[in-house]
């Protein structure tokens, strides 16, 4: 007589509860994708973590059918934990071979300096060495060893993103011209174009190296209209930064250069984003095709102020904060679609630009961290062979 399978709760099933429904619990499972919400009797069970057969099943405080939805989903799995965890394993496994196939792409940190002192920016305390350690550069040399190892993390060039992303601190400082335009030169020969995240200020001293085959896209931030952002974003001699930064606006969009216009939402500015709107309508920006603007929604997270941005302080952090999870789950189900199974291992190459900087030659972009920083590659990931010996190399030659 054949054995009755046992299922049980998968390892990788979430029960979360939630605070304004406690009748309710939402559900997550980490490798599925798949979110619901559920009722007590449904959270108990996953909470329970019990072991079952089908013979039990008219025994559960659910109906047949919900069972049969929650093994469809994975929360409920019939295999044991050592298979499910191989299982997890050959999954990701599979996904990383896949997605290593992808466009790498890259971007160049090329310094951590900046022209502004803006309160919330995350650079401000990334290193523990020194303001002698935010200064640094790069230099020739470390572009022509950046190059070398962009062909040896993907040797298909074929493979590369056609354009490389400039970074800092602020990548365009006047001061720094003469390496940018080393960078952008050696790129060009290698037939790159390139994109900037800039703050905009010093943009009229690189006209030359902007247009559609060289620097052709930009990115700029405001943080709302003009006397908000002097106040957040100033500029660390001049001051106020707003006038001379949507007149290099409207001096890039006259070369054909696309402009995305990020302005930083928060309590602060909300209420004046169609009057923003309208400015740079009376500029003349919306009409280039070419020109597009954005809202990103800032917030507080636990301590001080990050990356993220900052809220004023006309709201305690928990008035804002904690809401913000909350929509992040609830985007993806409304409407419900099903969510991109992605790999579980994040290469370099998987979309996410290898970052290239000045003082430890390469460290992998993982993602962006709210918390902190940066979260960079620890030394208990395993490094594809192309990435290990990319690395390996430009350490050595440091």
């Amino acid at each position: 007589m054949a054995r009755s399978a046992l299922y049980r709760v998968s390892s990788y099933t979430i029960c979360v509860n939630l605070p304004e429904e406690p009748d309710c619990a939402l559900l997550v499972h980490g490798y599925t994708g798949a979110m619901d919400r559920v009722n007590k009797d449904v959270a108990q069970l996953m909470k329970s973590r019990a072991v079952f057969s089908e013979a039990m099943f008219d025994h559960l405080p659910c109906s047949k059918e919900t069972i049969h939805t929650l093994m469809k989903r994975g929360y409920l799995t019939s295999r044991s934990p050592v298979e499910e965890r191989e299982y997890v394993h050959n999954m990701a496994n599979f996904l990383h071979h896949t997605s290593s196939r992808g466009t790498a792409s890259f971007l160049f940190l090329v310094a951590y300096d900046c022209n502004f002192r803006c309160p919330y920016c995350f650079e401000n305390d990334i290193s523990e060495h020194g303001k002698g350690w935010s200064k640094q550069v790069f230099t020739k040399e470390m572009v022509d060893r950046a190059y070398r190892a962009m062909g040896e993390i993907q040797p298909n060039r074929a493979m590369h993103s056609k354009s490389i992303t400039l970074y800092g601190g602020e990548p365009l400082l006047a001061k720094n011209k003469a390496i940018v335009r080393y960078i952008v030169d050696e790129g060009l020969k290698r037939d790159y174009v390139f994109s900037a995240i800039t703050n905009g200020y010093d943009l009229h001293h690189f006209t030359d190296l902007l247009g559609l085959k060289k620097i052709k896209r930009l990115q700029v931030t405001l943080d709302g209209e003009a006397e908000n952002h002097n106040r957040k974003r100033p500029h660390y001699r001049a001051g106020d930064s707003f006038d001379a930064i949507m007149k290099n606006v409207a001096l890039a969009l006259s070369l054909d250069v696309q402009v995305s216009m990020r302005i930083n939402t928060d309590y602060d500015n909300v209420d004046i984003l169609l009057a923003l709107f309208d400015l740079f309508k009376q500029k003349g920006f919306t009409d280039y095709p070419h020109f597009a603007t954005y809202s990103a929604l800032v917030h507080q997270v636990e301590e001080g102020l990050s990356c993220s941005a900052t809220m004023s302080g006309k709201k305690t952090p928990g008035d804002y904060g904690q809401t913000t999870p909350l929509m992040s789950i609830e985007a993806p189900l409304t409407p419900p679609r099903p969510l991109p199974l992605s790999s579980l291992f994040r290469s370099v190459r998987r979309g996410e630009p290898s970052r290239l900087i000045p003082e430890h030659s390469m460290i992998p972009l993982l993602k962006w961290s709210t918390r902190s920083s940066i979260s960079t590659w620890s030394a208990k990931r395993k490094f594809s062979r192309s990435t290990k010996t990319a690395y390996d190399r430009l350490i050595s030659s440091r």
